[in-house]
This record gives structure tokens, C-alpha cells and sequence, in this order.
């Protein structure tokens, strides 16, 4: 299939979208014009020529999967982050949505062995993959933290004023997966 490719000037999109209360940075983000029906795929920025292509092959980041050997304690310690799991296509796989927007899917080791056979292992823990949770406020982030640990979960670097400019702190959920707190001093 063949898709026709329309250029609009960048200035004329980013008048666009501040017309719709819209920031320059969600129309660079992929988000904008195909939310307003403006067209019917991802808009593309070309920077050198500063031009927006009304069709894209460019994918958007939507969502983690986590693999976790006990989702009562994941879906716990996920929860005190304001990512609210729930069963999603049967009990072995959850689904939330964080506050940013960004999807977090929850699978078991069951259902792991079950999609990949019997060769599959857990992976090892901490995977190499931080997630990390913007805070509200320096506070907030000692709060969270506390909140955290008080239930029990693993505290990997307590709350500290980072070099560039944050307040940080990392714990780590039920599998050993490391999740950062932090927010901007």
C-alpha cells in the first residue's frame, strides 16, 4: 500500500496547536494532530526543512511490561506509585496507566513459560532497565520513599540531592527492578 505524503509548514502546525492549547512539544511528540483528526497517521517534524509530514512509519513509545513472580506484591508496591493494575485478559496479566500516560503491563512467570515454553527463565535482577517516576516536589520524593520502604519494599539509595540538579532516590520492586523517585530541586 502506497501513502500519499503531504508537507505543512512547522510554523503553521505549531500555530495550529497553540490554537487548540496544544504545546509545540506534543506536536513534536507525535500526539497532536492525529488526536485533533488532522490526519489519519503519526506526523513526522523534518528539522532541516521545517516541515510536519502528515503520514509517518515511526512508532510511539506506549507501554513496560514487567515480569513478576508475585503479582499480589507487584501490583502492591506499583500501587503506592499511583499505577492502579488490573486484570486485563485474564489473571495472569495486568494493565495500568501511569500518570504521564505511559502503560505498565504486568505478566506472571506462568504466563511467560506458557507464551515462551518451557525454556524460559526469569531475567536476571536489577535487568539493567531503571523505570523513574517524576515527583511533584523534593518532598514528595522523600514521601514516596517512605512510603515504600514502610510497606515493606527494598530501598536501593535513599533520598539524596543529585548533582544535576534533582532530588533522588531509587528503590527497587518485588523483582528486583530498580525504580527511581526523583524531582527537580
Amino acid at each position: 500500500m502506497h501513502f500519499a505524503r503531504r508537507l505543512l509548514p512547522l510554523s503553521f502546525v505549531l500555530q495550529l496547536s497553540h490554537s487548540f492549547s496544544l504545546s509545540s512539544a506534543s506536536v513534536r511528540n507525535n500526539l497532536s494532530l492525529k488526536s485533533l483528526g488532522l490526519c489519519t497517521a503519526l506526523p513526522r517534524v523534518d528539522s532541516s526543512s521545517k516541515t510536519v509530514s502528515a503520514t509517518s512509519t515511526r512508532m510511539g513509545f506506549d507501554c513496560i511490561g514487567i515480569v513478576s513472580k508475585d503479582l499480589v506484591l507487584s501490583v502492591k508496591f506499583y500501587g503506592i506509585l499511583g499505577v492502579e493494575l488490573k486484570q486485563a485478559g485474564g489473571p495472569q496479566h495486568l494493565e495500568g496507566t501511569t500518570e504521564s500516560g505511559v502503560r505498565v503491563m504486568l505478566d506472571s512467570h506462568d504466563l511467560m513459560r506458557t507464551i515462551h515454553g518451557d525454556t524460559w527463565q526469569p531475567p536476571p535482577a536489577p535487568s539493567g532497565i531503571t523505570l523513574g517516576f517524576n515527583q511533584v516536589s523534593p518532598s514528595t520524593v522523600d514521601d514516596v520513599h517512605s512510603a515504600v520502604t514502610a510497606a515493606g519494599f527494598k530501598s536501593v539509595k535513599d533520598p539524596w540531592d543529585a548533582f544535576w540538579g534533582q532530588r533522588y532516590a531509587t528503590v527497587a520492586d518485588p523483582d528486583g527492578n530498580y525504580v527511581d523517585l526523583f524531582a527537580e530541586l
